[in-house]
This record gives structure tokens, C-alpha cells and sequence, in this order.
């Protein structure tokens, strides 16, 4: 900001430039701003990279934006994904019924 120096008799002394007391916080705010959308973006990357490397090797299964399956899809593992589901449920119910035993 710059203002005109003006003494008390109207003297016009000339133009001072004003640095304002919040113009430093105000850019490191921006700059940590800055580096955090730089960080989200990076990690972005990397996750992006990790799934494309695990699609490759074929450890998961894709579908692109063109609709064509990357990777492999067996029955088996559909299967033993919702017999690991129902298991999981069984012991969840079992821990919650000895909750409410314990509270009764």
C-alpha cells in the first residue's frame, strides 16, 4: 500500500510504500496452501500408480474407461470373499450377544 508523507505543516514529502503487519502470515498461509494441494496431488499420483502396478501384475482386476477387463476374475475368489463376509458377520454377532450378556 503507499500513501502520500505529508508533514504537519502540508509539506508533500513524497510516496511511502507500507508493507501491512498481516502481509507476511497472509503469504505463508498461501504458501502452505500452495504445498498442501501439491502433497494431496503427489499422493494422488502415487496411489494412482500403485493401483495401475497391481492391475498389471495381475493381483486385481480393472475395468478402463473404454469398458475393457484388465487383470483376472475367478469365481473362487468371488466365493471365498463372501464366505470371509459371512464368517466376519458370525463373529460379530458372537462378540455383540456376549455384550449384552455381560450387561444383563
Amino acid at each position: 500500500e503507499e500513501v502520500a508523507a505529508i508533514d504537519v505543516d502540508g509539506v508533500f514529502h513524497g510516496v511511502l510504500s507500507i508493507t501491512s503487519v498481516a502481509e507476511p502470515a497472509l503469504q505463508a498461509k498461501e504458501h502452505a496452501k500452495e504445498a498442501a494441494i501439491k502433497v494431496r496431488a503427489a499422493r494422488l499420483a502415487q496411489a494412482a500408480w500403485k493401483a495401475e502396478k497391481r492391475i498389471l501384475a495381475l493381483e486385481v482386476a480393472a475395468i478402463d474407461a473404454d469398458g475393457v477387463l484388465h487383470g483376472v476374475v475367478s469365481v473362487t475368489s468371488v466365493a471365498e470373499l463372501a464366505l470371509q463376509a459371512k464368517e466376519h458377520a458370525k463373529g460379530a454377532s458372537r462378540v455383540r450377544a456376549a455384550r449384552l450378556a455381560q450387561a444383563a
